[in-house]
């Protein structure tokens, strides 16, 4: 480390015997900003930008007399933009999802006026469009074969909307080559582009003559020369890293025209200042959107140029080695071995009625089409072994899932002596697929289970495992449709924005006696400016047609027990609903609703571990919540249960692959006469499965 600084050190010494490029910041959230363009009337500046504090990468209008920034529209990729010769529209290029697993890269176009916007290409993996100074062209970048050219075609609009005519690719390199960038000259005779050829080191700036036909390469050094804007005079100018540094460089001659400490990328001249022009500024805190200053003379590179950094040494290698042209043998696919386990994940959760301990372990293959996961603890206040053995398939489309398991599924104590509790034998089979869209999801789901039920009483009959009623199996199947377009950002704690919803259907068929039970769970989430705090109201909700003999098929509304955390506490599906405040208590009803109001905010962000240990503490935050529970048909006594509390959690990354939320809670439950105490709990929660 002491090396690395006294290098860079000695770098910043010869960046700074120069005067340092000066400029002013337009944006201070940085990480990723792109493409800036000035509008031709200069009354906007538009450019994409992805940051850590939002909750997706955007485009984005400034106005450039109030300062004032438009979130346009929600976009993933796609560098550069660019304006009609009226100001009133803006071309870009974003992911364009097709369905679930297929993403192509397509442009689109902005109407500010009527704030719409749509495609206007359809799968064909374009990017980074320019338009011609008199509107009637736009180029831009198409990749097929495996090769990124440089195309072209007519623009024309039909009524309110654009369309393209014939597309042509006047250059093309050859497979793996890269053509990247395309800009029109203030002419419309020229287009500017960076080229990189596979095997070959560095990227090139070339111009591709549109009346001749012709390209002709004008810089090409064995470095990185990217970005070629022109100024309004026709003057070509691009980015190059030829001291080590990324700068900006004048293309007729090779003067070096910046000084920057850090660099810059994506230049941009037609704003109203001649003296300046848009780029951005790479900081730590990534890209920022700034306004340059052009300097009075321009720099010597060889005088800035810094010095080679000794890279590793390479293994030797023979020359029949190096020489070798090598040939892998193509198999038919296997699961194995990528099949075998990949990760593991302890369960620890620790309150007054004892340890509920044990992990997890789970695996994919190598295209990720099948995943399987065994979950197992021990609960020392039963005194009894859950597991959960759970594999999924999506080789059909659909995921096809199927579960087996063994668990404690509700326990009844008087405070902490416990007096009962329910064991679960489950099989369950279903298929589900997501309807993905850019930014939210719909999931329709059908499940198939089979499932007895052991009622065990401490004491009671020691003979037979203490179980005092067994039910026969009972099959119950299960229809449900969710949809969520819950986001957050990179460093949120938690979804920042969107709500998901999950409601459905389930029909218990016991000896000819159908029992219909139905489930409804919302929640919102709305944030507070951009400090990353999030008020969540939610609700969730079941009912069933009948109150039945058999337990299972009424509404079971659930306090904490430790055997919950293989549910990902909180659980809130068919089987249960949960609350909290009310530990080791279950209510069997027909009807239950519980309105939740939680409160959740960062304390500190880390992202730090000690030394190159395997261990990175993430981020510690705190919840406060308020709840209410109500029993309708009033079967329960009280009918309303009311509770509140908090808690901080601090997120894990260990051994790389392990996420675990470390966990100290406090719940109070104010119905003492329902079983309503205050609690204090530790627990550990990994990735789990709701059974």
């Amino acid at each position: 480390m002491s090396l690395t600084r006294q290098r860079t050190g000695k770098e910043l010494e010869t960046i700074r015997s120069k005067p340092v490029t000066t400029f002013k910041r337009l944006t201070e959230k940085g990480f990723q900003v792109v493409g800036p363009r000035y509008s031709p009337d200069h009354r906007w500046i538009a450019y994409s930008q992805d940051s850590l504090e939002d909750t997706s990468s955007a485009l984005y209008l400034r106005d450039v007399k109030s300062g004032k920034v438009d979130h346009v529209f929600d976009k993933t990729l796609g560098a550069t933009v660019s304006f009609t010769p009226d100001s009133k529209y803006v071309f870009s290029s974003r992911l364009h999802r097709i369905n679930t697993y297929y993403l192509y890269s397509d442009l689109d176009v902005y109407d500010i006026a009527g704030d719409s916007h749509y495609f206007i290409t359809d799968r064909l993996r374009t990017r980074d469009p320019s338009v011609s100074p008199d509107g009637k062209w736009i180029a831009f970048t198409l990749t097929r074969n495996a090769t990124t050219s440089l195309a072209l075609a007519p623009l024309k609009k039909a009524g309110d909307r654009f369309e393209l005519g014939k597309i042509e690719i006047p250059f093309a390199g050859t497979k793996f080559d890269r053509v990247a960038t395309p800009q029109f000259s203030p002419d419309g005779e020229k287009i500017a582009f960076s080229f990189h050829k596979n095997g070959d080191l560095g990227e090139e700036i070339r111009v591709y003559n549109v009346k001749t036909r012709s390209n002709a390469v004008v810089v090409s050094n064995q470095h990185f020369n990217r970005f070629p804007a022109w100024n309004p005079q026709g003057k070509l100018f691009y980015v190059s890293d030829l001291t080590g540094v990324d700068n900006l460089y004048g293309a007729a001659n090779g003067e070096m025209l910046s000084n920057f400490e850090t660099g810059l990328q994506f230049p941009s001249f037609d704003g109203p200042d001649p003296h300046k022009y848009l780029a951005t500024v790479f900081s730590t805190g990534g890209y920022d959107l700034a306004e340059v200053d052009l300097p009075q003379s321009a720099y010597s590179p060889n005088e800035l140029r810094m010095p080679d950094v000794p890279a590793p040494p390479l293994p030797e290698k023979s020359d029949a080695e190096t020489k070798q042209n090598k040939t892998y043998p193509i198999h038919d696919y296997s699961i194995w071995p990528s099949i075998l386990p990949r990760s593991w994940a302890p369960i620890l959760l620790a309150d007054g009625t004892g340890v509920y301990a044990g992990g997890e372990i789970s695996g994919f293959d190598q295209v990720d089409r099948q995943r399987y996961l065994f979950v197992g603890a021990y609960d020392t206040f039963t005194q009894t072994t859950d597991a959960v053995l759970h594999y999924e398939n999506r080789m059909l489309g659909p995921t096809v899932e199927g579960t087996a398991s063994y668990y404690t599924s509700a326990v009844g104590a008087n405070g902490n002596t416990l007096v009962d509790y329910q064991r679960t034998e489950k099989f369950t089979l279903d298929t589900y697929y997501s309807f993905v869209y850019t930014y939210s999801s719909l999931t329709p789901l059908l499940e198939y289970n089979v499932q007895r039920d052991f009622l065990h009483v401490p004491g009671a009959n020691p003979t037979n495992n203490d179980i005092v009623a067994e039910d026969s199996w009972v099959p119950h199947i299960d229809a449900s449709l969710s949809y969520t377009n819950e986001e957050n950002s990179r460093i949120a704690i938690a979804p920042e924005t969107g709500f998901a919803v999950v409601g459905g259907s389930r029909i218990y068929i016991n000896n000819g006696v159908d029992t219909w039970k139905d489930l409804l769970t919302a929640e919102d989430n709305i944030e507070f400016g951009e400090s990353h705090i999030v008020l969540v109201p939610s609700f969730k909700g079941s009912v069933a047609n009948r109150f039945s003999t058999y337990g299972p098929s009424d509404v079971l509304v659930q306090g904490r027990f430790s055997g919950q955390v293989i549910n990902s506490l909180p659980a809130n599906n068919f089987d249960q609903i949960a609350i909290r405040g009310y530990p080791l208590q279950a209510f069997y009803t027909k009807a239950a609703e519980v309105y939740d109001l939680d409160l959740r905010f960062p304390i500190l962000r880390i992202y730090d571990g000690p030394g190159t240990d395997p261990a990175y503490l993430n981020y510690l935050y705190g919840f406060t919540f308020g709840e209410a529970t109500y029993f309708p048909d009033g079967d329960i006594q009280p009918s309303l249960l009311t509770s509140t509390g908090g808690g901080v959690r601090l997120t894990t990354q260990l051994l790389n692959e392990v996420p675990l939320t470390f966990s100290v809670e406090y719940h109070k439950g104010f119905m003492q006469q329902a079983g309503g105490v205050g609690e204090l709990f530790f627990q550990v929660l990994a990735a789990a499965i709701s059974i």
